[in-house]
């Protein structure tokens, strides 16, 4: 059941309106797949199903969601036939977001402070390399203030030459905290 994406899991309960023929249509079991919308609906943090023992129907939520899964589906399945591809769904990792440490989230904050600009604590529930380095190692992030409305993991990303100075000198600040630390 991991191997399914859950927008494909969801779409296919939403149009059958039942987790036995979702199971069905996908292979697995009504209670694999009734898990999965659970996990779906945790991560989004709203219902996408009102349940009862006779039927399945969307909420409000589930409604628009089911409208952007579809469309979702839809440009990926267009985008393959445009290149001449097929394409298929597998999940390749699967982990928590990363918690920042509360000791070296501190230390960034100082550096921040110590430039004498404005500090914004922001959620970020990194998910990215930081899932699998926290494991390790502690980790907490400073975020650099972005061009483009902020759009960031994309081609358009981008920051100004003095925000990146900033963010170089709070590392260093960091830096200079660490070693005064280890005196």
């Amino acid at each position: 059941m991991d191997s399914l994406n859950g927008f494909l899991v969801f779409v296919q309960v939403a149009e059958t309106r039942s987790f036995v023929a979702a199971g069905r249509l996908l292979g697995v079991s009504a209670s694999a797949i009734g898990k999965s919308v659970a996990r779906l609906e945790d991560r989004l943090g709203v219902r996408l199903f009102h349940r009862s023992t006779r039927s399945i129907t969307l909420t409000a939520e589930g409604a628009l969601f089911l409208e952007r899964s579809r469309r979702i589906l839809a440009e990926i399945e267009a985008i393959a036939q445009r290149r001449g591809l097929r394409y298929s769904t597998e999940l390749a990792m699967k982990a928590a977001a990363a918690p920042s440490a509360p000791e070296w989230q501190q230390r960034w904050e100082a550096a921040v402070d110590a430039l004498g600009v404005p500090l914004y604590r922001m959620p970020s529930g990194a998910g990215h390399d930081a899932m699998k380095l926290h494991e390790i190692m502690p980790q907490a992030m400073l975020f650099v203030r972005g061009l483009n409305a902020g759009i960031s993991h994309n081609p358009l990303e981008s920051s100004t030459a003095d925000d990146m100075q900033l963010s170089v000198d709070a590392f260093s600040h960091v830096l200079n905290q660490l070693a005064q630390e280890q005196q």
